[in-house]
């Protein structure tokens, strides 16, 4: 920040901010200044309300709802202008050049030192002097200070004269009673500001559970808080998540569980199993066939003993499909089934998926194997 600027904070309270501004407006009437919000919607309702009270100066406004014409225009109108304020999102605060401008007001917090850096640039360009002023919650000071330091910004607090301050909150409730359009435009605001405060990444500078809703309602002329349905789930899911601390490792068990038995049971279709209603499967026959053919992997026998082996291995498998037996009775709950799971030993696992693979397969199929290979 350059060095003619005069960099300045002041906290207030949520339900106050909006008595400030317009005393701050009324007490700087020959000055140009801009005043940066949070949201669209923001900008939308507190600039027809301002249009309204007549603070005693022009008030403009410059949002991301606007078509760039209408941007022209306004940005055209603004630097004309002698004295007046804009109303404006983050939409303005890079790029833009509003010469002699003489107050930068921010207020809504930054999302972070570099937002405050780049607003505050809207002011004291090309050696000219400038003013900022920076408007914290009890709950934001804090933090925003301290980035504030880490980045070397110097910036200082000044105080609120309470007996200066301007309520027009009365005002306000008699422009939403007697416009319908104005008061949906509140609720929005107040909607849209909670989002934005929901939504910042700092969490030690922005709390929405912190902040007074009802006070904040009234502020804006709501004789009540609307209903915000976004913080309703945002404090269902912290409920439900603090209820579930102790369990969270259990969940991750299921989940890999099923994953598993889900992978499992896609192979084994895929190797010619049905799902439908019945397995073919026979462990006690299996597992006799299985030492069979070790044997003969292991003596080297010759072409004559393995097939045999073969011949015997399809009689197995034909026997097995006269003998199917009803799922229910054999596997109680499918999603948890391992099938390459389920044998006693856990020896040469390899070679028990391949050799029953490849039962499976001529089950199927019903091909012989003519290669002298074991399983």
């Amino acid at each position: 920040t350059p060095a003619t600027l005069d960099q300045n904070y002041v906290v207030c309270e949520l339900q106050q901010k909006v008595n400030m501004l317009y005393s701050f407006l009324r007490s700087h009437l020959k000055k140009k200044s801009i005043v940066f919000f949070a949201s669209c919607k923001e900008v939308q309702y507190l600039f027809r309300v301002f249009c309204k009270l007549q603070p005693g100066l022009p008030v403009l406004a410059l949002h991301g709802k606007q078509h760039q014409m209408k941007r022209m225009e306004v940005y055209t109108c603004f630097v004309r202008k002698k004295a007046a304020v804009l109303f404006a999102t983050d939409i303005a605060a890079r790029g833009l050049d509003f010469p002699a401008v003489n107050w930068v007001v921010q207020f809504d917090c930054p999302e972070d030192a570099n937002t405050y850096i780049h607003r505050v640039g809207r002011t004291a360009r090309y050696k000219e002097g400038g003013e900022a002023l920076l408007v914290l919650l009890p709950s934001e000071e804090k933090g925003m200070v301290e980035q504030l330091a880490q980045r070397k910004v110097p910036i200082s607090e000044i105080k609120i004269n309470p007996e200066k301050l301007t309520d027009i909150q009365k005002r306000m409730q008699a422009f939403l009673a007697q416009d319908q359009e104005l008061k949906d435009k509140a609720q929005r605001c107040f909607v849209s500001y909670l989002r934005s405060v929901y939504l910042m990444k700092n969490k030690e500078v922005f709390d929405v559970f912190k902040l007074p809703l009802a006070e904040y309602a009234l502020s804006l002329g709501l004789a009540m808080a609307p209903r915000v349905r976004f913080l309703q789930k945002v404090r269902k899911q912290l409920c439900a998540n603090e209820a579930a601390d102790g369990t969270d490792h259990l969940k991750e068990t299921e989940q890999n569980e099923n994953t598993i038995s889900s992978i499992n049971n896609e192979a084994v279709e895929k190797c010619g199993t049905n799902f439908t209603g019945k397995v073919s499967v026979n462990k006690t026959k299996e597992k006799e066939r299985r030492k069979e053919t070790e044997e003969c992997s292991a003596s080297g026998e010759g072409a004559e003993e393995s097939g045999e082996s073969e011949d015997e291995s399809k009689e197995v498998s034909e026997e097995e499909e006269e003998k199917e037996v009803p799922v229910s009775s054999k596997v109680p709950n499918p999603d948890s089934m391992q099938f390459f799971e389920e044998e006693e030993d856990d020896d040469d696992d390899d070679t028990k998926d391949l050799d029953l693979l490849t039962v499976k397969r001529r089950n199927v199929f019903g091909v012989e194997a003519k290669d002298n290979s074991a399983p």
